[in-house]
């Protein structure tokens, strides 16, 4: 009693808190190694009547105390261990770890280990410990991993400033501790006989409940210090891989820029990971030298789609393409699997590539193709076309096409009366399989927002083998007319030829349904199909000539100038526009 006043009143004192809980963790054992005598020499009901066999609940207040004891004595050595850590300890042939991550885990050892020998039989006593206990050795592991990463933070991660950044054996070491420690904390739910502590306050208060909130309250320590390490991990093996990428820069700059078109440019790159690579596979832990790999993927994937020259002809992206492969099957023999290959910042380069070695007209098609997969429900809406459409299969494998234009409904005032004088333009797209196909139009229906056109047209000789291309359209812009200056571009729809029905030739193109399309003003995204045309201007001619043709469809959009009807503010509403 008079231990636990002192206790009581030396709390914040840590050296006092220490030395007395030292003292009575001693009586502790002696009164229990006393009563084990003592029962062991005497009848079974007489021990009921020793007062002594009730030994435990006179240490019930100063349990806290010694589990505080434990916390500061383990803080105090993982201090000690890191700064007189200079001596490697060999554990096996390939992973090393250093004497601190050695010591930090003996006094986690000998912590559950004194934990064990106290052997507390209260249910509620002996979960208040285990929580603590648990709680205390992820603290542990908490600060280590910090100190380890601020040793490296501060010795530059053991670079010894070369022009070259290797990774060193003392490097993977170091982190080879911080994985150690990491593993350790696996072990716990064994080592402090969670399972049993948990089952016993579940019988004591008869509530499976109440077990269950405790073994979700350990696990959650676990596995949120778990997460915790793991983040810090990868927060230094970034560190490192950006050491490492300038260097990677440096190499890559050889097959995208120097000698492109050499198969065996991309080797000397290969040749540095390989020294890297090898340090960290004879050196590093397993799970550590994974997670290393899966950095360094994503890195070399960005360096090289920054790396590599825009503008080119397709001829340079096939090179790129086989050095791409050349860099997938070192790394998958590294031992990076095929989905951390296929990631996100892989995926945009592949499709950049596969982009940049498309003919124009593939580029062209596959532009068509994005923009007619847009054509559904509009963010902003500007109208829509009533429109027939159908196709007659003619002679010698070629078919015609019919399209006839019937109305536009609620299409955008661009002119400052708030109407238009609008008008219909049809096209048949990319212009490089239809060079042959003029255009055609409708008539100028003047003031009104409601044009009724109910004009049919026809595109003769088209192949019957285009209808199953994708990508292949026809376009149908709407305009203004203005008697001075250029007309005013309303919007657009396309439909896909492959969406187009056969009719037989008997039949015209009013047998066909009506079908309603929303105008649609298309931005100049540069990305996709349109930023590789837009690169490669400078020697592609028809790209150039697409561009020029399509400048006044991206650049020109003119704001409505009438009031909205019902149904734009409808489409505002969707979008969130409260003007």
């Amino acid at each position: 009693m008079e231990l636990d006043k002192y206790q009581r009143r030396y709390h914040k004192f840590s050296v006092n808190i220490t030395e007395s809980s030292k003292l009575a963790l001693r009586i502790y054992f002696l009164v229990r190694k006393f009563y084990n005598i003592t029962r062991d020499n005497i009848s079974r009901r007489d021990v009921f009547r020793l007062a002594i066999s009730n030994y435990q609940q006179w240490f019930q207040e100063t349990l806290v105390f010694w589990i505080q004891t434990f916390r500061t004595e383990c803080m105090t050595r993982i201090e000690k261990a890191l700064e007189i850590d200079k001596d490697v300890v060999l554990v096996t042939s390939r992973c090393k770890f250093s004497n601190s991550s050695v010591d930090v885990l003996a006094c986690f050892a000998k912590i559950t280990e004194e934990w064990k020998a106290i052997d507390f039989h209260d249910p509620d006593s002996s979960l208040m410990g285990v929580t603590k206990i648990t709680d205390l050795i992820c603290d542990g592991a908490r600060l280590y991993v910090q100190k380890i990463q601020n040793i490296l933070e501060r010795n530059c991660y053991y670079d010894d400033e070369e022009k070259t950044f290797n990774v060193t054996d003392r490097l993977c070491i170091t982190l080879n501790n911080i994985e150690h420690v990491r593993q350790y904390l696996n072990e716990l739910p064994q080592l402090l006989e969670w399972e049993t502590v948990v089952s016993r306050i579940s019988s004591t208060h008869e509530n499976d409940r109440i077990g269950t909130q405790a073994h979700s309250t350990l696990a959650r320590l676990l596995s949120t210090t778990n997460k915790e390490i793991i983040m810090k991990s990868s927060l230094l093996l970034t560190q490192i891989t950006e050491k490492m990428k300038v260097d990677m820069a440096a190499y890559m700059d050889i097959f995208t820029r120097k000698r492109p078109e050499k198969a065996s440019s991309v080797d000397k790159l290969i040749g540095y990971m390989s020294v890297n690579l090898k340090t960290l596979h004879d050196k590093m832990m397993t799970p550590t030298y994974y997670r290393m790999i899966e950095h360094l993927w994503p890195t070399m994937v960005t360096l090289l789609d920054q790396k590599m020259l825009s503008g080119e002809r397709p001829e340079y992206y096939y090179q790129m393409k086989q050095h791409v492969k050349a860099l997938i099957s070192y790394f998958v023999r590294g031992g990076l699997l095929e989905r951390q290959v296929n990631n996100p910042v892989f995926e945009a380069l592949k499709t950049r590539l596969d982009y940049n070695t498309m003919s124009t007209e593939d580029l062209l098609l596959a532009y068509y193709d994005n923009i007619a997969d847009d054509m559904g429900t509009p963010l902003e809406y500007f109208g829509h076309l009533a429109l027939k459409f159908a196709y007659i299969e003619e002679t010698r494998g070629n078919i015609t096409i019919y399209v006839k234009v019937i109305r536009g409904c609620d299409l955008p005032g661009l002119d400052v009366t708030g109407l238009s004088d609008p008008y219909v333009i049809l096209s048949l797209h990319p212009s490089t399989m239809f060079g042959h196909v003029k255009p055609q139009r409708t008539r100028i229906v003047e003031q009104t927002l409601n044009p009724v056109f109910n004009t049919s047209f026809q595109f003769p000789n088209v192949p019957r083998d285009y209808i199953d291309i994708q990508g292949a359209v026809v376009l149908l812009s709407v305009f203004d007319y203005d008697k001075i200056g250029n007309d005013d571009f309303a919007g657009e729809v396309l439909i896909r030829l492959s969406s187009i029905p056969k009719i037989s030739m008997s039949q015209t193109v009013d047998s066909a349904s009506v079908v309603m399309m929303a105008l649609q003003r298309p931005s100049a995204s540069l990305e996709g199909p349109f930023q590789v045309l837009v690169e490669r201007k400078s020697w592609d001619k028809t790209a150039k000539t697409f561009l020029a043709d399509r400048k006044r469809y991206l650049e020109h959009h003119r704001p409505r100038t009438d009031r909205p009807s019902k149904l734009t503010n409808f489409f505002s509403f969707l979008t969130g526009d409260k003007t």
